[in-house]
């Protein structure tokens, strides 16, 4: 009751109130009417329907029981004992091992073979006829003898110094020794230019090979230059067989000396092109310059 006294005194409505409170006494499910007439009596008072609202929902709280409290939670059960276990069976004994068999007796052994007669010897053969005798194959050149050489063109006779210039010279000679030489020794006049030289067996304008060659860098005066044979070649040279020689100056500084000779292929040949080794064949235009050299 005192809870609706509240409410009628906040919202100024004694006398309708009184009609409500009498309505209640007939248990907590009448709240409803009490709301709907108090909103009813009151629908421009919003704010005090709001605090009506906090009050009613407050009455309804005290109207619902307290909850029991939660009994205790039994005990567990105690488990059971475990049962013993078994006990194993013995092993049982090993058995005792067969005794080994006896090994049988070798076998005899067999007679030998008789030997075979031996077979009869065959007849001989007759002998072949000899072949005919081949032909006797070109006499090579003398092994090397000591102390050969000789000057296709003598140093004492040359008078005229070439222009210097990358230029090769050729002329046809004659070997004059048997035997077999391994150097050739040029003339500068001056200068300094690396000189490549070459040998030939042959003629010029026919057939030529090239038998050996070598290369220094010469200057004024004497240059000494080792001749190495080509592959399959060798410097063993015949007296009076024909050969070629040849000069090379790889540059326009050095000069040698030469005499003049018949300015024609068949002698001699000058050439301007640049190499790097002497050619297989020489080939050119003639030209009468002997330089000086001497094989030995």
């Amino acid at each position: 009751m005192s809870t609706f006294k509240r409410l009628s005194d906040a919202l100024g409505i004694s006398q309708s109130i009184s009609y409500l409170i009498s309505n209640t006494q007939s248990g907590i499910d009448s709240i409803g009417e009490v709301y709907d007439a108090l909103y009813t009596l009151n629908t421009n008072n919003s704010s005090k329907i709001s605090n009506l609202e906090s009050e009613l929902i407050g009455l309804s709280y005290s109207f619902n029981g307290l909850s029991g409290s939660t009994g205790p939670a039994g005990t567990s059960g105690i488990d059971g004992t475990s049962g013993t276990s078994g006990i194993n069976g013995t092993s049982g004994i090993d058995g005792t091992s067969g005794t080994s068999g006896i090994n049988g007796t070798s076998g005899t052994s067999g007679t030998s073979g008789i030997n075979g007669t031996s077979g009869t010897s065959g007849t001989s053969g007759i002998n072949g006829t000899s072949g005919t005798s081949g032909v006797n194959g070109a006499t090579g050149a003398t092994g090397g003898s000591a102390n050969v050489g000789f000057s296709p063109m003598p140093i004492s006779v040359c008078d005229t110094a070439p222009t210097a210039a990358s230029t090769q010279y050729y002329f046809q000679t004659v070997s004059e020794v048997t035997g077999t030489i391994s150097k050739v020794k040029l003339w500068g006049f001056s200068g300094t230019d690396l000189v490549r030289f070459g040998l030939y067996r042959g003629v010029l304008g026919g057939t030529m090979t090239l038998i050996g060659q070598g290369s220094l860098t010469c200057s004024t005066g004497a240059n000494q230059i080792s001749l190495t044979a080509e592959v399959g070649q060798t410097l063993n040279l015949v007296v009076g067989e024909n050969l070629v020689v040849g000069y090379y100056a790889d540059g326009t500084s050095w000069r040698t000396i030469y005499d003049v000779g018949i300015s024609d292929v068949a002698f001699g040949l000058i050439n301007t092109a640049n190499i790097a080794t002497m050619p297989a064949t020489p080939t050119g235009t003639a030209t009468g310059i002997r330089f000086a050299c001497t094989l030995y």
